[in-house]
């Protein structure tokens, strides 16, 4: 665990490196959520498409060879890669640029997970990524008391849709939100800050009524 500071400051470092290859890029986690002690860095990711490329070499809809391998120096050492997650290192060996005001080497290394979205998934992922866990399970069981379903990877949103006349029952339609503010109100919800997303007693603590 280390201070909310230390943290945002090798998150940001990481955002600077990796912002050149990604459509979208954003802080998400504990760090996001503005908790004092954080215990590793989460990101979420666009990495710009490169259609001749794949990444690790299978093909894939998100093709990322270039974003990979600038992940992958970013890090002493890679705990897990594939399509959806890079999972690496992040301390005293690897500080991915120089500044006149940072070369000083961090005293302990620090997990970093950053989450490959694709811009359909980028709202849902990164509102998932943000969490809290508690508050993801009370959004997931708002989405499902609307006939919804919110997955818990982030992948998508589904709503209850138009009635189906044929089988006689409704379907539930996917919805792409392209921020946040719009799964809130798709689920009849006020937007909630990143720093309220916590919950006391079963319900989140924007819940004040």
């Amino acid at each position: 665990m280390i201070g909310l500071s230390e943290a945002r400051k090798r998150a940001e470092e990481i955002v600077e490196w990796l912002r050149p290859l990604c459509e979208r890029i954003e802080i998400a986690g504990s760090i996001r959520r503005g908790k004092s002690m954080v215990k590793d860095i989460d990101l979420v990711v666009v990495p710009r498409m490169q259609s001749s490329e794949t990444l690790l070499g299978v093909t894939d809809d998100v093709a990322m060879t270039d974003f990979y391998a600038k992940a992958k120096a970013t890090f002493g050492e890679i705990l897990a890669a594939g399509t959806k997650l890079i999972r690496g290192i992040y301390g005293a060996e690897n500080r991915v640029y120089a500044r006149y005001d940072a070369m000083v080497p961090y005293d302990r290394d620090l997990a970093v997970d950053i989450y490959l979205a694709t811009p359909e998934t980028w709202a849902t992922l990164l509102l998932i990524r943000t969490g809290s866990a508690e508050h993801n399970i009370w959004m997931a069981s708002r989405a499902k008391s609307c006939g919804g379903k919110l997955s818990a990877d982030g992948s998508g949103l589904e709503l209850a849709g138009q009635y189906e006349p044929i089988e006689q029952r409704s379907v539930n339609m996917r919805v792409r939100p392209e921020n946040e503010e719009q799964i809130f109100k798709a689920l009849g919800l006020p937007y909630a800050e990143p720093r309220e997303r916590e919950c006391a007693n079963g319900r989140p603590v924007w819940m004040r009524t």
